[in-house]
This record gives structure tokens, sequence and C-alpha cells, in this order.
């Protein structure tokens, strides 16, 4: 059994094909794109692959998205589909070609050029945004920031910068004519203007006077100075020229005038003014005699002057007339005796104008008794002009006298009975002056009836006919004898006895009857007819000892030394220490600084100036005033700023050296200047663009300035940017225009084009089958569904062959059909035109033609740089400036990427480029390392020593001179020939043992001066004042004696007593000559008197005369106290260790600070003591009497300096030898003679042992709180 089934086996195909596309990327618009095939596989069969491609545009115009869409289809129809993405971009920014960067003056037109940019891709604009840095307000950098964005808005930055700078002056545009003008016009001050070619001038204004001949003309040179923002400035004068030629106008003239000769003259002056200034007015008068003496003209020309010598005149008439009469003084009206001779005519007649004549006449008339009258005269004067004026004087004539008595008897007579006499009759003769008939009268009256006397009075009167009168009066006494003592001396005097008897008796001398002195009128007791009057005074030289009363005779002390300050002329004798020599004393030099015109002694203090300087330390000479004397300037440059300082000149005298730009090269090369200075080179004014070729080109530049050439964008255009060749003139040169279609209504119309070349291709579709009923010849390409083909299937069939390749049937015998059996056209369709990118050689029929799929855009310009000879459409890209460059390989600028040469090559020049080098060379391109920097550096100030004649740069070395020397140190002057210049020479003393030693002094001015010795003291014969130190040569001997000039004994010449005086006795007479004076002290040996005679002594007798060795000189006698006195002769009791002075500080009071002081020289020990103070204090080297010039004989006091052991007797020449200064700390009371040992600061060593150590310590302590006035 067989069962049979059956199987079917299906073999299917449904899996699809694995499709292997290209991977999607993304290209630049500028990059071929790669349209890579893609792969596919399948499981059973063959695949055959289909690609469709859909452009989509992009996110900008150059940007789009191309998708090609893969079909991979197997056999059984089963097909994969995949898409690759290639996204174009454009992410390249534009290339931008920038203006070149320059440098412009502010009043250049700036040239703006615009950038230029072009895009790979497409159209590319530029935009440029300016900002503005200023350094000045006409100075500034210009910054032009130029972006370039092409469609796809990628951007390109440049950056152009145009520095403008100021660097000219402004000009002036109107600056105010120079004029002269009258000192009295208004002058009017125009300002100057002026211009800059950038901006605001500042316009300001200086004046200088020049005076001229006089204070009126003069000229006013006006400087106006115009500066820019920039500071750049212009000078330019005005010159105004004052003048004064106007003269001055009266203001008054005095009036002319008609006065009287008795009229003074006021001699008013003329006043005027002047339009200038002062005026001066003067007059000169001349006379023109009248008729008459006091009649004239006057004439008075005023002439008015100026400063400047302009004068105007004036003239003012006075005319004078004589009609006063002239004036009469006559003498006064008189009365006068009759006796009196009657007193001549008198007058004075004076006439203001002229002479006059005088006429006297007389008239007399009686008076009341034959004595007396009146005479009346008449005085008349009359002038030239015959003007009289008439007086009448008065003498009265009378009798006023009265008689006088030519003989009378004795006025007072006495007569004696006892010899006879009696009493006379009255009788007298009388006189008068002119009564002859004058006579007398006389009246008796008794005046005494006593017994011893009759005394009668007869006064006489005489008188005249005129009445007048006098009198007379006699006395006479008749004295009656009375016995009795007449002496009215006498103690028993009777005043009524008139004939002595010898009775009388008398009183001692001086005294009165009852024994009382007559006369004592300074009551002490002695008559004053016994008193001896003379100098009671012992201590007074010109004591007397015999005087028994004070005559005020003692003589005046004081200062005697005539020289002395207070020297007193009326001084009789010298007290000790009186003189003073320190207020008059002073510097008596008229040429010293502190002359004292009243210092009558010179103390040596006189201060000199300076040489070259008064005594304020000002300049004697200083013509440039600027505080260095002539004597010391020193001329030279005095600029520190200038490589001429001299440091050492004081006078600038011109020879600072002048900068300048010594850079031949340089626009302002000056060969005047004295040295180069770099700062003042100008290497811009003349800089320049040299090229010829460029732009820029200045044929006036002297220095290369490549900066400043610029040249056209590129070769197709002028420097103005204007095409070189534009023969259509459409602003775009003809190298670079783009031929193609520039209708955009065509086909192939090109955005880029910028010249139609006649290709475009503006297709009109419509109905182009031949065949079809609606043909259209006038369409240019088939569009479907326009033909109308009705008409084919209504027409008859035609016979024979068809004959039009358009059918289907094409050479068949057969009637044309044109549709295959789906009703497709038979006719192939295409592109028929050869340019199209879709050109079909097949293509029967033109279907419509695009001309973009087949498009190369790129530069298809073969002279631009960037030219694309694959290439087949011009974008607009080329650009023409990326291979411009110098394509020399031996150029200094090659370019290896340049193929077009710009004509702009330059080549290295090797040199120095260092512009302060010595060696700088302009026209090098290229520092070789050559520079020299030493060469042409050094001193270029001609007046130092080390000049350097070749040197361009100063370097700060320059050597100079020392003031009076010459380079190689010799002195330029030296006059005393000791090797210091006059001019470092420095006066004054130069001996090192004068007190006022200069170590610096190089000329002895003859000022040294020295510690005068001498005898200081003042009653010394030989004082002397200008003594400093006591020398001992004091003599008192010379010039001692007796100096009371009412002496006996008077010595003329001495001036200091010695005690030797003799004076009269009680009765005038001096005293006869000793016959013993042992000591020949000139004083009797009876008569002298023991005692101390020395004035230290506590028991001095100043009346002694011979010295008896009595003398006690109290101190300190016991050595081991510090007080001990070795001059004493008597214990004081007061012996003490405690220091004279322990004040060290001086302050009055021992105290701390005292203390203090102290112990800094403790334990310091002599002979030197290591502290000024303590060495001169402690170290005071005394005089001994081998140096004093004393008597060393005659001396008995063993404490005295001079005793004599052998003396038998002493000669008053003891001398004790201390310091005798009371200001010393070492002052010794019984000292009489400085032995130079004074002290003025304390030694600190109390106990003189040579070291100040403990002892001394605990004395200070002693003297603690000691108080010192």
């Amino acid at each position: 059994n067989s069962t049979s089934a059956t199987q079917t086996i299906t073999v299917q195909d449904t899996t699809a094909p694995e499709l292997n596309t290209p991977a999607d990327y993304t290209a630049e618009c500028t990059e071929t794109l790669t349209l890579a095939d893609a792969t596919a596989t399948d499981n059973c069969s063959d695949v055959t692959i289909a690609v469709s491609e859909e452009t989509f545009a992009g996110d900008c115009v150059n940007g789009y998205v191309l998708v090609r869409t893969f079909t991979a289809t197997d056999a059984c129809g089963n097909s994969t589909t995949a898409t690759q993405t290639i996204s174009v971009v454009d992410t390249t920014g534009p290339e931008l070609f920038i203006p070149p960067s320059y440098e412009a003056d502010c009043g250049d037109e700036l040239l703006l050029l615009d950038a230029l940019a072009t895009d790979a891709c497409g159209l590319a604009l530029v935009t440029v945004e300016e900002s503005y840095d200023y350094t000045c307000d006409n100075g500034y950098v210009l910054t032009r920031t130029f972006t370039a964005v092409d469609a796809c808005f990628n951007e390109t930055v440049g950056v152009q910068t145009i520095t403008v700078t100021d660097t000219t002056a402004p000009e002036f545009t109107s600056i105010p004519n120079d004029f002269s003008a009258e000192c009295s016009d208004e002058v009017v001050l125009d300002m100057a203007t002026a211009t800059d070619d950038c901006g605001v001038v500042t316009v300001t204004v200086s004046a200088d006077t020049l005076y001229g001949e006089c204070a009126n003309n003069y000229t006013v040179v006006r400087t106006f100075t115009a500066m820019d923002a920039c500071g750049n400035s212009t000078d330019a004068t005005q010159t105004i020229q004052i003048s004064d030629t106007t003269a001055p106008e009266f203001t008054f003239v005095p009036a002319d005038e008609l006065i009287e000769c008795n009229t003074s003259l006021d001699g008013t002056m003329a006043t005027a003014v002047d339009n200038c200034g002062e005026v001066t007015v003067t007059v000169e008068e001349t006379f023109e005699q009248g008729e008459c003496g006091g009649a004239y003209v006057l004439t008075r020309t005023f002439t008015a002057t100026d400063a400047c010598g302009n004068a105007a005149t004036a003239v003012q008439t006075i005319t004078q007339q004589d009609t006063t009469a002239p004036s009469l003084v006559i003498s006064a009206d008189v009365t006068i005796e009759c006796d009196e001779e009657v007193p001549a005519a008198g007058y004075t007649s004076e006439d203001v104008c002229g002479a006059v004549s005088v006429e006297v006449t007389e008239e007399i008339v009686s008076g009341d008794c034959p004595q007396e009258m009146t005479i009346l005269r008449t005085y008349v004067a009359t002038d030239d002009c015959g003007n009289s004026t008439s007086a009448v004087q008065t003498i009265t004539i009378q009798d006023t006298t009265a008689p006088v008595f030519t003989f009378t008897p004795d006025a007072t007579s006495t007569v004696y009975a006892a010899e006879g006499d009696t009493l006379a009759a009255p009788f007298a003769v009388v006189l008068d002056n002119c009564d002859t008939e004058a006579s007398w009268s006389v009246e008796e009256t008794i005046l005494v009836d006593e017994v011893n006397e009759l005394t009668v009075e007869r006064v006489y009167t005489a008188f005249d006919a005129c009445g007048n009168t006098s009198t007379y009066t006699e006395v006479t006494t008749l004295v009656l004898q009375v016995l009795g003592c007449t002496d009215p001396a006498a103690c028993n005097y009777d005043e009524f006895a008139n004939e002595d008897d010898n009775s009388c008796f008398f009183p001692l001398y001086g005294y009165d009857c009852d024994g009382n002195c007559i006369n004592d009128v300074n009551e002490n007791g002695i008559c004053d007819e016994l008193e001896i009057a003379g100098c009671t005074d012992p201590d007074n030289p010109g004591y007397n000892p015999e005087a028994n009363v004070e005559d005020g005779s003692c003589l005046t002390g004081g200062c005697t030394i005539a020289f002395a300050c207070n020297y007193d002329p009326t001084a009789e004798f010298q007290i000790a220490g009186s003189c003073e020599f320190t207020s008059c004393a002073g510097c008596t030099s008229a040429d010293a600084c502190n002359y004292d015109a009243d210092a009558t002694l010179n103390d040596g203090s006189c201060e000199f100036p300076a040489y070259g300087y008064d005594c304020d330390g000002n300049c004697i000479n200083d013509a440039d005033g600027d505080g260095i004397c002539d004597e010391f300037e020193i001329a030279g440059c005095t600029d520190p700023t200038n490589p001429a300082y001299n440091p050492a000149a004081t006078d600038d005298d011109g020879s600072c050296l002048v900068a300048g730009c010594l850079l031949p090269f340089a626009c302002n090369f000056d060969p005047t200047a004295d040295y180069l200075d770099v700062s003042l080179c100008d290497l811009s004014s003349c800089a320049g663009c040299t090229d010829p070729t460029s732009c820029t080109y200045d044929p006036a530049a002297t220095l290369s300035a490549p900066s400043a050439c610029t040249y056209p964008v590129n070769q197709f255009v002028d420097c103005d940017g204007n095409c070189i060749n534009d023969a259509d003139g459409d602003g775009v040169c003809d190298e670079l225009e783009i031929p193609g279609c520039t209708n955009p209504e065509a086909s192939n119309y090109s955005p880029f084009a910028t010249d139609d070349n006649g290709t475009c291709i503006v297709e009109v579709g419509g109905c182009t089958l031949p065949f079809a009923c609606n043909y259209d010849p006038s369409a240019d390409f088939y569009l479907p569904g326009s033909c109308d083909f009705s008409c084919l299937f209504g027409m008859p069939p035609g016979d024979g062959e068809c004959t039009d390749e358009l059918a289907c049937n094409y050479g068949m015998e057969e009637p044309c059909a044109y549709f295959d059996a789906e009703g497709n056209l038979c006719a192939t369709l295409g592109c028929m035109n050869e340019e199209a990118c879709n050109f079909d050689p097949e293509a029967q029929v033109n279907s419509g033609c695009e001309y973009a799929s087949c498009q190369a855009f790129g530069c298809t310009n073969s002279n631009a740089c960037n030219y694309d000879v694959e290439a087949n459409t011009d974008n607009g890209s080329c650009e023409y400036s990326s291979c411009l460059g110098c394509t020399d390989n031996g150029a200094s600028n090659f370019d290896p990427e340049a193929s077009i040469d710009n004509g702009q090559c330059t080549y290295d020049v090797f040199g120095c480029t260092l512009l302060i080098a010595c060696n700088y060379d302009p026209v090098a391109t290229v520092n070789d390392g050559s520079c020299d920097f030493t060469g042409c550096f050094g001193c270029v100030t001609p007046t130092a020593c080390n000049y350097d004649d070749d040197a361009l740069y100063p370097d700060g070395s320059c050597l100079f001179a020392a003031a009076g020397q010459d380079c190689d140190g010799n002195c330029l002057s030296d006059q005393d020939g000791d090797m210091v210049c006059d001019a470092n020479e420095v006066p004054g003393c130069m001996d090192e043992s004068a007190l006022n030693y200069n170590p610096n002094a190089t000329d002895d001015n003859g000022t040294c001066t020295y510690l005068m010795g001498g005898c200081t003291d003042q009653t010394a014969c030989n004082f002397d004042y200008t003594a400093q130190v006591d020398n001992g040569t004091c003599d008192f001997a010379s010039c001692a004696g007796c100096i009371v000039s009412w002496a006996c004994n008077y010595d003329a010449t001495a001036t200091l007593n010695d005690g030797s005086c003799v004076f009269p006795d009680v009765n005038g007479i001096c005293p006869s000559v000793c016959d013993f004076d042992l000591d020949g002290d000139g004083i009797c040996d009876a008569n002298e008197v023991a005692g101390c005679t020395y004035a230290n002594a506590i028991n001095y007798e100043p009346l002694a005369t011979d010295d008896d060795g009595s003398c006690s000189f109290v101190g300190c006698v016991l050595p081991d106290y510090s007080s001990y006195n070795e001059l004493a002769n008597t214990n004081s009791g007061d012996c003490t260790n405690a220091p004279g002075s322990a004040d060290f500080t001086g302050d009055g009071l021992v105290q701390l600070e005292d203390l203090l002081e102290f112990l800094v020289a403790y334990g310091t020990s002599g002979p030197e003591w290591g502290l000024d103070w303590v060495q001169d204090g402690c170290s005071v080297a005394a005089m001994g009497i081998a140096e004093m010039d004393v008597s060393t004989s005659g001396c008995t006091y063993p404490t005295a300096s001079n005793y004599d052991a052998s003396a038998a007797f002493d000669t008053g020449s003891c001398v004790w030898l201390g310091c005798t200064d009371d200001e010393a700390v070492n002052f010794n009371d019984l000292a009489t003679l400085d032995d130079s040992s004074c002290s003025y600061n304390i030694c600190p060593d109390f106990n003189g042992d040579g070291q100040v150590q403990t002892q001394d310590l605990l004395d200070f302590l002693i003297a603690w709180g000691a108080v010192y006035e």
C-alpha cells in the first residue's frame, strides 16, 4: 500500500538586502563634496541600488543639507532604504584686507580707506567702528575696528590705528600793527589772533618797556604767544613807539596889572599842565623905565617845559606908576632945658619909587617965663614925580632945672672946743643954668645938745626966676672936751671921752674883755684868729698834723689817670682801684664793624669785615646782586642741568653750552649747536614716504618713513581707490569683472556676475512638439500638459513612411504614431542645451535645462590670487592681495607665498640703527651690532680741563680747575708766592703764640694780639691799663712825693703821695730843713711817728711815718689747714679745712650739682689732670719774687715775699705776693702785689697734695650748703 503525500516547499525571498551607505558628514561650503556609492548584499540574489538626492536649505545662504536616499532592491523586490546626509556649512570667516596704520598731523585730512573682504562661499559685508584716545586736545589715536561678516555671520576683525599728532605751532592770523602815539593818546592794546590747523588757540601777551631819552618817550614791545592745546607755540611782537611832542598848556597866567610903585610884587607864577606828565614853569623878567623914577613896565615871560623839552610861553605885563607921596618921618616933638642946644632938624624921607628932596622952615613962640619958648619946624618932602608930604615938629624949651650950689660948707664937720673952734656962720654960692639972678636961703635945726657935743643942721635952698629950687644940708658938730679911754677896742672905752687919758686896757688876742672868743664862727672853742686851717683827715694825702680846723683843703681823691674812662680832672690824688677802663673801652677804629664813636680806649675788640664784605656781611661790590661779592665771583656756567656746568662758578658768563641737534640727517640739523641732545632732534617733520610709487610719496621728505607710505589696495586701482581700467564705468575694474548672466529671470542667472556676457538663457515653457495641435515654435522647452493632441486623432492617416523622428514609428511605412501603447510620448525628452548641467545629447525635445547642479563655484579670474582652474562659475571670491608681495628672494621682505610682485621689495642695509649711538646710520635697516656708545661721549664744555672736541654727547665727566687755579693746578695769581692762590688766601693771625692764632690762615694780616704784661696797679707810677697780667714791674718811687700844693715840700712832678708832706706852722711858716733824717724819708727824725705803716695790716696806722715792726697780718698761720695763709703772722683763730669755694656750678650755693661736678674730677691727679677745668684750676703758675722788679732789701717782716733778714730797720719796701683780684677763687687779702696766680676755676684738690681723693671729698662736704654772694 502506498500512501503518497505531497510536500510543497515554497522557497521565497522575503528578506531585504543589507544596505551600507556612506557616512553622514559635514563639509565646508568651500569643499568639493565626495559623493560615495552605497554597497548592499542580499542573501539570495544580486542587489540593485538606486540613489536619489534632495537638497534642503540650510541655516544660512551658504549652507544647505543634501540628503541622498539609497534603495537596495533584490530580485524579489525586497528593498532596503537608507539615507546619507551631507551638511554643507560655512564656519570660516571672510578674509579681511584692512588699510595700513599710519601717522598723520592733526591738520592733515585723514585718508579713511574702506577695508575689503572676500568670502570663499559668498558675499561679505564690512562694517567699521571708530574710537578715539586723546593724548592732548588735538592729538589722538584713532582706532578703526573693521568687522567683515559673511552670509553665515562668520566674522573677521582687523584693526587700523591712525596716530594723529599735533606738532605744528599755531599761525597768527592777525598781529596788531606797530604804531607810534603821543604819550597822551589812549593806547588801544589790540590782541593778536591766531589759528591752529587743529583746534583752539590761546593767545597771551607780555610787554617790555624800553625807556627813551626822556620820561615820556619810550617803546613798548608786546610779545604775543599763541599756544595750541598741545603746547605748540608761536611768538610775534608788536612795537608801540610812545613820544611826547606836545608842549604844555598854561592853566593860569597872572593878569596884566597896573600898580603903584609902593606895591610889592607877589611874584605869582603861572601854572601849566602837560598831557603826559610834570611841567616845569620858569619866568624871565625885563624892565622898561618910565618918565619918572617910580614908573616902569615889567614884562614877565613864563616858559612851561615838560619832561621831554617841549615848551610853551606866556607873557604878563605889569605897569608901575607913582602917584604916592613920599614918606616923611621927622624928629619927634621934643622938650629941652633952656641950657640945652636946640636939636638940629632931623628927618628921614623915603619914596618907594625914587629920590626925595626935603625943605625945612622954623617959627618961634615965647613961653611963660623968660627962659621958656616954643619952636615950630615945618618939613616938606617932594619926590621925583612931584608928590609931596609935609610934617611939623614942635620943640618946647623949658626951665625945670634948679640952681646948683657951687660952694657949700662940708656936709658934715666936727670942730673942737678944746682947740678953740666955734660954729661958723652960714654961707653958700649958687649958679643957675639959665638965670644969672638965682639966689639962696637957709634954715637951722639943733640935732644934738649934749654935755660933750652940740650938733646943728643947716638946710640951704637955691632958687631961680622960673621957681626951680635945690637944697643942701650941712651938719656941724662942736665937740666939747671930756677926758677918758677913747680906744673903742679897749675894755674900758668911754664913749663920751674925747681926750684919751691913757687909762685903756685890752683883752688877749682873739678874746673879748670877758675872756670869750671874739670870733668863733664854727663854735669849736678855738678862736678864729688862733685857728690853723688845713686838712685834718689823717688818711688824706693833704693831711696837716698842725691844722686844728678843717678848711676843706683835703685833697679830692679819684681817678687821676687821664685816659681812664672815669678820669676826674678835679681829683687831686689817685685812689687805688678807682679808675675803670671798661665803660669807655671799645673799638676806636672807624673802619671796624664794631666801631664805638663813644669809646676813648681801644680794647683790642675791633672786628673788621671779611675781605670783600661790609660789617653786615653784605658784599661791598656785588654788581649783579647775586649775594656773591665781585671779588669772589667765579665766571662759568651756573646751570646745573647744562653739560658745561661748573660747580665752582658763581657768575654766569654765558659759557653754558647750547644744546641742539647735531645729526646731519635730522630735520633740524643745527651745526652751530655745542652738543647733541637727541631729544631736540626733529626726525618727523622732514620724514615721509620717499617711494615715488607710493600714494603718499613726499618729494620734500629727507628721511624715509616707510610706515608713511601707502599703496593702492590692489593693483587694479589707483591711490584714490578708483579703477585704473573700467571700460564700462560700472565702478568694477575690468580685471575684476565677472562675466555671466546678470538677468535674474534667466535660468543661468549668476548673482556674482558683474558684466553681462550675453549668455543669459531666458526659457519659456510651452508646447514644443511640432506634431501637437497647439505647437508653439516660440516656446523654449516642453512643458508637460501644455500640448493639445486632439487633432492627431481626427486626422486621416497619412500615406507612406513616417519621417518624423519624434514619432514612435519613425522610418516605418505607416502613419506616424507619437504615443506608445501606454500613452507615453515616444520622443525622448531632455535638456538640449549643451551648457546646461542636465544636457542630454539623446534628447529630442527640450524639456527644460538646469544650470546650478553642475556649477563649480570659485574664482575664475586668472589674475586673482585664489584663481581656481576647476571653477566654472565665479562667485565673487576673487582676492588680489594675499599673493601680493615681494617675490625677490634676495630682498629683506621676500615673501615666499607671494606670487605677484608688488614692487615694494626692500633690501637690508646693515649698520647701527640706534639713534643715540655715535655711529648711528639713518640708512641702515638692520642693526649689525656695530653701535658705538663711547666714541662720541665726553666733555663738551670748552672751558673744562678735559674738553673733548670730538665729543657729541656730554657724559658728565667735565673737570674744572679749582678756584684760582688753572687746569694744571697752578695758581692764576699768587702775589706773595706762598703757593696758595690769591683766591684761596685766608687772612688772619699766623703766630701760634698769639691769642687769636688762626690755624686756617695763610696770609698774616698783622692782627695778632698777645697777652700783654705790665703794671696793673693803678697807683703805680707806670700803671699800664692795657696790661692783662701784672709782670711785677710796678714802680711806686719815681712819681712819689708830696702832692699837696700848699705843703712846704710840694713836688709838682709827683703823682703818688708818699706821706712826706711838710706843712706851715700856725704862723704859716715852713719849718727849716731837718738836722737828722736817718731813714731819708724827708721827715725829720724828731718828727717821725712810729707805728705800723703797711695798709694790709690789721693795726695799720696811717699817721705813722716809721714802721716799728708792730704790724699784725691776720690769717690762718697753721699749715695743716686748707685755709693756711703763708703771708699771715697773726693767727685769725678761724683755721679750717673748708674750701675757699666749692661752688663748681657758680650758682652761689654748694649743693648736689656741685658734688656731681666734684665726683667727675675724683681720682684725678696732677700735674696733668686730664680735665680742662681741673687743669685750669689746679695748674696756675705763680711768678716768683725774682721775676718781679721789687727791692729785696729793707723788709723786716718774715712773711713778706721780699723779707730781708739783714735789714736793721724797715724801709717800707715789703711786698706780699699773691692773688690780688677779689673776683678770683684764691684771692688773698694780705697780698699787695699780684703774682699772676689768680685762678677763676675751683681746684678740687682742696688740700693741695696733688690728687683729688677722700680727704678732698671730706673737705668738700664741710662746705656743703654754703651760700656765696
